[in-house]
Formats: C-alpha cells, structure tokens, sequence
C-alpha cells in the first residue's frame, strides 16, 4: 500500500482529486493529436500557442501569453542541463518513440530523485505507471509525474485549472509542462524541430 506523508503533497493530491458532490473543478488536460506534421519553419512558441489553442479559460490563456514572451525565440526549455541531458540520453535508446512516450520521458526526466523512482517501470515501447511507487518526493515532482500519467494514460488529476493557479504551479514547471504538452501534440516533429533550430 502506498501512503504520502508530506503534508504539501496531500494538500497537492486533495486539490487535483474530484471531490464527491461538490462542483467539479474543471476537466483534466487535453492534447488533441496532430496527424500533420508542422509547417516547416514555424517557431517554436507557435507550436506552443497552438497545442493550447483550444483551453478557453482565460487565466491560462494569459499565463501561457507571459510564459511566451518570457521565452522568445528559445528552443525548447528545460529544467537545466541535467534534464536535458539525461532527456535527451533516454530518447537516443528508444527508435521512433510515440508522442505520449515523447512527452512522459521529457516530463519524467526533469527531476533526477522522480526518475530514479520510475525508470524501473519506464520500458522501450510503454511505460507501466500503475507498477510505480512514488515515495517521498518533492511537490513539483509529484505534479510533473501526475502530469505525465494524464498525458501518457488520458486520466484526470491536473487541470486547466491547476496549470493557471501560480501558487500550484510555478512559472519553471508551468514552461515545462506547456512544453510536454505541445511534444504531446507534435511528437517528434516538435522535437526535432527545436532540436534543429538549437544547432544552428
């Protein structure tokens, strides 16, 4: 059996969990897939804006507007260069991953102490989530795997809600997980997008 003891991961579940018989707080995150590929030369922050083009709450829209200007014309962000480097050694194991296999790894790998509880069930074609025990872990952890478990599983814990509200979500993790969205989307197209445009 798996308990969390850390009050502000409990605080954190309570408020990413349906309540019975009480408003619900909004639905849970949604990527539509993109069978097309990306106009060739669209910027980044563009793949960004569309992926979330279709969430109508206004407090995201206009966080996701700030988070856009803040980046400019970046690549594609991470948590540092651990992230990216340990990112970018796992994707080099996996040939043709799927855009939800994309995303959960980018997601995963941000936190070293999140990764090294779930590498064990993370496989080259799946990744078995109902076999991971989390343990003690930090609050942003916690929320980058439960992000990762929707967009991989299609389950409900993080909303639209939740990305807006700035004392749930920092602006770093907010980047990260607008990023991991738009991977969702695009799926390699979008990394290899990004990936090119850094060695350039």
């Amino acid at each position: 059996m798996f308990f969390i003891f850390d009050p502000e991961l409990l605080r954190l579940e309570k408020m990413m969990q349906m309540i019975p018989n009480f408003t619900p707080r909004g639905c849970g995150l949604r990527v539509y897939d993109n069978k097309d590929l990306p106009p060739d030369g669209l910027p980044h922050a563009e793949l960004i804006r569309n992926t979330m083009c279709h969430i109508c709450s206004p407090a995201f829209q206009a966080r996701m507007e700030d988070y856009l200007t803040e980046r400019k014309e970046q690549a594609m962000n991470y948590r540092g260069q651990r992230h990216q480097a340990l990112f970018q050694k796992e994707l080099q194991k996996r040939e043709n991953p799927t855009a939800a296999m994309l995303c959960a790894l980018y997601l995963l790998t941000a936190d070293c102490r999140l990764w090294a509880r779930t590498r064990q069930n993370v496989h080259a074609a799946d990744i078995q989530f109902q076999g991971i025990r989390l343990g003690d872990v930090s609050p942003e952890a916690y929320t980058l795997f439960m992000t990762a478990k929707d967009l991989y599983c299609g389950s409900k814990h993080i909303t639209v809600r939740d990305l807006a509200d700035k004392e749930i979500v920092s602006p770093q993790l907010f980047g990260i997980l607008c990023e991991a969205m738009t991977l969702r989307r695009y799926g390699l197209a979008a990394y290899t997008d990004t990936d090119r445009r850094m060695q350039e």
